[in-house]
């Protein structure tokens, strides 16, 4: 079975996102994108988020049937989902992320 990996962490005091990955730089963004559509539309989770200074997200993708799992210690999938959605819009083509204020709406 061949597996991908994205591991995410995030700084909430710092506002900051920190990824490794076994996936090339140049094909992160793509496939964080297929993460987070794959997690859109899953249902609301009533559970409560958990109160963290890192928040650490890990997604795995299946390449023998292309499927997605994630995994995290944010308590709750709609913080975890959010979490992605935010690392993407900050992610650049060649896998880089942008701190909050480089963004182009300023933040």
């Amino acid at each position: 079975m061949s597996r991908l990996y994205i591991r995410v962490l995030y700084n909430l005091a710092e506002d900051d996102f920190s990824v490794t990955s076994d996936i090339k730089d140049s094909s992160l963004k793509d496939i964080l994108g297929e993460v987070v559509r794959s997690k859109i539309g899953a249902g609301k989770d009533e559970c409560a988020p958990e109160e963290r200074e890192v928040y650490e997200i890990k997604c795995g993708i299946d390449l023998s049937d292309d499927s997605i799992t994630t995994s995290s210690d944010c308590g709750n999938k709609g913080l975890e989902t959010g979490l992605l959605m935010e690392l993407l819009t900050r992610m650049n083509e060649d896998g880089s992320v942008r701190k909050r204020k480089e963004t182009k709406d300023g933040g």
